[in-house]
């Protein structure tokens, strides 16, 4: 027992190092930025900026503040774009993210099996994230921070861990606009668990304000941001252009993969026409002119039977692709049966790479990893059920759960891993519950 004890920490050690002898493979084949063939620039401009005491003309508040401000503290301290400092600063950041889902593990008490942690060391969606200058990567590092403080309380009911969960849960509405959704569904499930709590009124009252608070606070900063810049009131003007390129990726059959360029062009086009029609247009109006524009085109333009079916396709893509795929492209393997269009031959696409897999390694390797997660996915819902048919763990599991169908609603048409990918320290949560109640089944 003590030597399985001395090597189940050894493992959990290895395994929070992961991100970064992850990095090291990325430094020393040289694929620091990979090519540029991702965003870096529109995040690190925004820090540039700050650096320059903002003498420069006013820059657009297009992209929250959470990740610019790491790469400026970064920049600050290394040097103006050192892209290699960053590296290594976001594998060090993501080795405390691996320590802390671990930590919730141990707080579930399903942290004693080689099986479940191998959930985290080999989930490529994401220790791939803290290698690119991106900030999904932020996003999974303060959501496993939030979730950690969250699982505390839920099981020790002390304030501080509450106020600690809700500080870290705001924060993430100034790392990715996706998790201000999260005012729909998962806070009314919060409060709806804080009230059933046994506890003080005051106390459950003083929990609920907390939230709240800091919720406006955080949506109201980057309110603040916009109305500073063109007296504009809007959260995020990126909204519209998103909400382009998700009709973009619906115009073709199978989602994407590939946008349609033409009609992204052609949506550009007819909000051009609108905005020189104004005098003194501000970035909410031509962001609520984006969501007109785009709301028309789908009534009008695009067949509702094929509308669903590239939204069904898409989120099959989003719920089981494999990051390999992202990884292959950053590294620039070959591995050209997985990247050829599937849009006017999907099942000869499928077939192609199926018959590949024992020729080509990397093929194979994707197709297996495939397999797995769809594995995973069964064994993630297994648990969810666990959750919900438990008393004691019932409203945890619809809170974690409420927060994955927000990550996921909002990669609808995209299909990419990359916006699965916060979701990811969630699933590997009620995996693990599920993978752990089958364990102690078969024990039994």
């Amino acid at each position: 027992m003590l030597k399985f004890k001395k090597n189940l920490y050894l493992v959990k050690i290895l395994i929070c190092l992961i991100p970064l002898f992850f990095c090291f493979i990325v430094f020393f084949t040289g694929n620091i930025d990979y090519q540029g063939m991702f965003e870096t620039k529109k995040y690190t401009s925004v820090a540039l900026h700050w650096m320059d005491d903002y003498t420069k003309k006013k820059i657009e508040p297009t992209r929250l503040p959470g990740y610019p401000a790491i790469i400026y503290i970064v920049f600050k301290i290394f040097g103006a774009n050192n892209l290699t400092a960053l590296l290594f600063v976001q594998s060090i950041i993501g080795c405390f993210t691996f320590y802390f889902i671990i930590k919730i593990l141990e707080e579930l008490k399903i942290d004693d099996s080689f099986l479940i942690l191998s959930t985290l060391a080999f989930n490529f969606a994401i220790i791939f994230r803290f290698s690119l200058f991106l900030p999904n990567f932020f996003f999974i590092f303060i959501l496993t921070l939030a979730i950690f403080f969250f699982t505390k309380f839920y099981f020790k009911q002390k304030f501080y861990y509450f106020f600690l969960f809700c500080f870290f849960f705001s924060s993430l509405c100034l790392v990715r606009p996706i998790i201000h959704f999260s005012i729909y569904i998962t806070y009314p499930l919060i409060i709806l668990y804080l009230i059933r709590l046994n506890e003080k009124f005051s106390f459950k009252l003083a929990c609920i304000i907390t939230l709240l608070a800091f919720y406006f606070l955080s949506i109201g900063t980057q309110f603040l941001r916009s109305f500073n810049y063109d007296k504009s009131f809007v959260y995020s003007s990126q909204s519209g252009v998103h909400f382009f390129w998700v009709i973009s990726c619906l115009s073709k059959k199978y989602a994407c993969g590939n946008r349609d360029m033409k009609v992204f062009e052609n949506l550009e086009s007819k909000v051009e026409k609108q905005v020189s029609s104004l005098e003194n247009s501000n970035l909410g109006e031509i962001n609520k002119i984006r969501i007109k524009v785009g709301k028309e085109y789908l009534m009008s333009e695009m067949e509702l039977e094929r509308l669903v079916f590239a939204a069904f396709i898409s989120y099959l893509k989003l719920i089981f692709h494999s990051t390999f795929i992202e990884i292959f492209s950053a590294f620039e393997m070959n591995v050209s049966p997985l990247y050829s269009s599937g849009e006017n031959n999907f099942y000869g696409k499928l077939n192609n790479i199926v018959s590949n897999s024992l020729t080509n390694k990397l093929n194979g390797v994707y197709l297996i990893s495939v397999l797995l997660i769809i594995v995973l996915r069964f064994l993630q819902l297994y648990g969810f059920y666990i959750s919900i048919k438990s008393s004691h763990l019932r409203m945890y599991g619809l809170i974690i759960t409420s927060i994955v169908i927000i990550v996921l609603a909002t990669g609808i048409g995209l299909g990419n891993p990359r916006y699965r990918s916060e979701a990811e320290p969630l699933l590997i949560i009620l995996g693990g519950i599920g993978i752990k109640k089958i364990i102690d089944k078969l024990k039994n």
